[in-house]
């Protein structure tokens, strides 16, 4: 994978442009806008899924929308003008060319995700004050998810950093009715939560931020510590992926549809961009010069296109997963393959790392692939010449490849 700036700590990107007859110096500093997260860290879905842990009455409930509907707010108007601050002092800082304002802002953008947090406790604490005793002892579990929410985003494999109750909260509706449902997630939740914080002890005690000079000082070093943190991921992913058999089970046949699809698409999302033949099946669909004919054969063939396409990701899916299950990362088995091959004195220009993605995975692309031009040579074929020609197609300056095994501890 190309390895793209982080934003903290600031990445200092240095180049040279030759500005004819002079040489110009020139260095990039992560823009503090990009990743600033503005969203709330309370939302609706949190209110429902507290909801269906503590029972809230009907008088609770409108107190809650209501010190939720106050909180969302001010925390909004304070978050917009943060925003509108460090755009002002962006601005500023290349109108000046001053890397010092832009530093500056990064400073303030760090200081935000503290303040976050700050506002989620608050939020929570006035919450608390309208329970009774018996929801007050369940508040544990409201900390269960709580901490659910903040340690998921740590996972790396596919399938690890989905939050299946999110994604129930998401695609069913009134799910909280179905008792067998919720108890399901309910042991979901309490099974996944002890996975995450054995995983996050893990990850502790491997001191993870030095693990990328590990993998080039230290390659031996860098694989024991993967293959000590390796089964606590699996545990996670393996746990999401049994609730998910089970929990389909429990649902309405359209429910289970669009839980299962939407577990899938996320999580492949850092694994597998969208197809752009799909991109461009589905921009065709929606083409305001259809004719009714064409809109309604589109549709049919759409209709056909869903489940096959769910097919060939939930293959590309059982490919990934069992690769990242028994290979290292690219980062660490290159890095020891070019040390051993320098142990036996063979001619460097000999000296190959060879491809290793699995013929399974490559198989599982080439499906997808086949898939998607099948139905987009139907598609193309009820279109003309002009409609064709207003679809999207691949316009990145650089087109990034994806290498399946770079992936950080």
């Amino acid at each position: 994978m190309h390895r793209r700036m982080t934003l903290r700590p600031l990445a200092i990107a240095l180049a040279l442009l030759v500005l004819s007859p002079l040489v110009v110096a020139q260095y990039g500093l992560s823009n503090p806008l990009i990743g600033l997260k503005t969203a709330p860290p309370i939302t609706k879905s949190d209110i429902r899924i507290i909801d269906s842990i503590l029972g809230l009455d009907e008088s609770q409930r409108s107190l809650t929308g209501a010190l939720y509907d106050d909180f969302f707010e001010r925390y909004r108007v304070e978050a917009d003008a943060l925003e509108a601050e460090l755009t002002a002092m962006i601005d500023e800082s290349i109108v000046r060319q001053d890397s010092s304002i832009t530093r500056a802002a990064e400073d303030k953008a760090e200081q935000w995700d503290q303040r976050r947090l700050e506002w989620r406790a608050e939020f929570l604490t006035d919450l608390k004050l309208l329970l009774d005793q018996q929801q007050v002892e369940l508040w544990p579990k409201v900390e269960r998810e709580l901490r659910r929410h903040d340690l998921i985003g740590r996972g790396r494999l596919a399938g690890e950093r989905v939050d299946l109750i999110r994604l129930v909260d998401a695609h069913v509706a009134d799910w909280d009715s179905n008792t067998a449902l919720v108890e399901a997630l309910d042991r979901y939740a309490d099974q996944l939560d002890r996975a995450l914080r054995a995983r996050q002890r893990a990850l502790d005690d491997e001191q993870t931020d030095e693990f990328w000079r590990t993998c080039q000082d230290e390659p031996y070093r860098a694989k024991e510590i993967y293959e000590e943190v390796l089964p606590t991921r699996v545990r996670v992913r393996d746990i999401n992926l049994e609730t998910l058999r089970a929990i389909v089970k429990l649902l309405s046949a359209d429910d289970a549809v669009a839980v299962e699809r939407a577990f899938y698409t996320e999580a492949l999302r850092s694994h597998s961009p969208i197809s752009p033949i799909e991109t461009r099946i589905r921009a065709a669909s929606s083409l305001p010069s259809l004719s009714p004919e064409q809109r309604e054969q589109i549709a049919t063939i759409l209709q056909d296109y869903e489940p096959r396409r769910h097919r060939t990701i939930v293959g590309f899916f059982d490919a990934v997963a069992e690769m990242e299950a028994e290979l290292l990362p690219d980062t660490i088995a290159n890095k020891i393959a070019q040390i051993e091959h320098d142990a036996s004195g063979a001619d460097p220009r000999a000296f190959r790392i060879s491809d290793r993605v699995p013929q399974e995975v490559n198989d599982a692309l080439a499906s997808r692939l086949e898939t998607d031009l099948a139905v987009w040579q139907r598609v193309s074929a009820l279109l003309t010449p002009d409609q064709r020609t207003n679809l999207p197609r691949p316009n990145e300056e650089i087109i990034w490849f994806r290498e399946y095994l770079e992936h950080e501890l």
